[in-house]
């Protein structure tokens, strides 16, 4: 019986907010929302292996590693690196609108084998998603 009470005793007063109970799950946060909070990852491949005055095609693909909204938006940079001696030939700049894969399609490449570096930069600012980037090989054949 004094088990009884004490446990009718405790039930009211923990109901009626007088002693706290120990919480038995707490919640797991999406991400915090200050800027720079949330990581993403890049993926960028070629589309093809062009000869010289056609169009190199390249897909980009921008996911955040947590799920829940994905506003992804900001400049993507394709920069064209010369395999042999690691110059900048070539740099292009265009939106990417995601989530999602987005293909571009650049011209003016001359022949060679190419390193593309892309860097993707979360707009505004004050963006929860970070900064990424990749790389990838690229090859502009010579005419026939």
């Amino acid at each position: 019986m004094k088990k009884f009470a004490s446990i009718v005793a405790s039930a009211a007063l923990i109901g009626g907010g007088l002693v706290a109970a120990a919480p038995t799950a707490t919640a797991v946060p999406t991400g915090d929302p200050y800027p720079g909070s949330i990581g993403t990852t890049c993926n960028a491949n070629n589309l093809n292996n062009p000869r010289k005055g056609g169009n190199v095609r390249v897909r980009l693909n921008v996911r955040p590693d947590v799920d829940g909204n994905q506003d992804l938006r900001g400049p993507a940079t394709f920069r064209y690196f010369r395999k042999s001696n690691n110059t900048v030939i070539r740099e292009y700049r265009r939106l990417y609108r995601g989530p999602g894969v987005t293909k571009y399609a650049f011209s003016g490449v001359p022949r060679g084998r190419y390193t593309v570096k892309v860097f993707w930069n979360s707009k505004p600012n004050s963006s929860v998603y970070q900064n990424c980037s990749t790389s990838f090989s690229q090859r502009v054949r010579p005419r026939r």
